[in-house]
């Protein structure tokens, strides 16, 4: 419970600050509520807080293509289309978003926030700035990726689709929302890590206790 607790969290302040607009102002007030200043924006087609920027997926990411998933077994979570498909031995991304690439899972998102292997049914988007992790996991939230998929009979997200992308950006408020965020969402990666290496023992050991090749002393 304490981990979608911590999303939750995480997920609600990110739509307080980045898509309500109601980020403590200078006063402490919310401050699109308080009647702080908005400005429309061509880009996004909707006002944003004067001040603020948009910026494209390129000033924030670099892509990376994924590769055939070797066949050693280690502790090393390896990314399909659609999420950890196995543990192997080698990595080829650091910390990295993955990206559905093609087919049934085009445009699913999930992050890895230690070195992980990306397959060749995903795309690794790397940030520029690791410490922005948490603010930009939930603006790729924001965007449906699978509406960005080209082909009629196999889906497919290219990186050029990508890089179409736009997002709102203020480097303070950014800034603030991670120091607050990032801790937390630390704490639940290490216990999403945690349930799914105890998971994983469980696995290997069940047959071997049902046929009783080994035994609990």
């Amino acid at each position: 419970a304490i981990n979608h607790n911590l999303a939750a969290m995480a997920k609600q302040l990110y739509d307080y600050w980045f898509v309500q607009f109601d980020f403590p102002n200078q006063d402490g007030k919310p401050y699109k509520s308080s009647r702080g200043k908005m400005v429309w924006n061509e880009k996004l087609k909707r006002e944003i807080p004067e001040g603020w920027e948009v910026i494209s997926f390129n000033n924030l990411f670099n892509l990376g293509n994924g590769k055939a998933t070797p066949n050693s077994v280690g502790n090393v979570p390896a990314y399909g289309g659609n999420g950890i498909i196995k543990y192997v031995k080698e990595s080829n991304f650091c910390s990295c978003f993955i990206i559905g690439r093609v087919g049934a899972n085009c445009g699913s998102l999930h992050y890895s926030p230690i070195n992980c292997w990306v397959s060749d049914n995903a795309i690794a988007a790397i940030p520029k700035n690791q410490d922005n992790a948490s603010y930009l996991l939930y603006s790729l939230k924001l965007y449906d990726l699978a509406q960005n998929k080209g082909g009629s009979s196999q889906p497919l997200i290219t990186h050029n689709e990508l890089k179409k992308l736009y997002f709102l950006y203020s480097n303070e408020h950014v800034i603030r929302f991670c120091n607050i965020i990032n801790k937390q969402l630390n704490l639940y990666f290490d216990k999403v890590d945690e349930i799914e290496t105890l998971t994983k023992q469980r696995d290997e050991l069940l047959p071997l206790l049902m046929n009783g090749q080994v035994t609990i002393g």
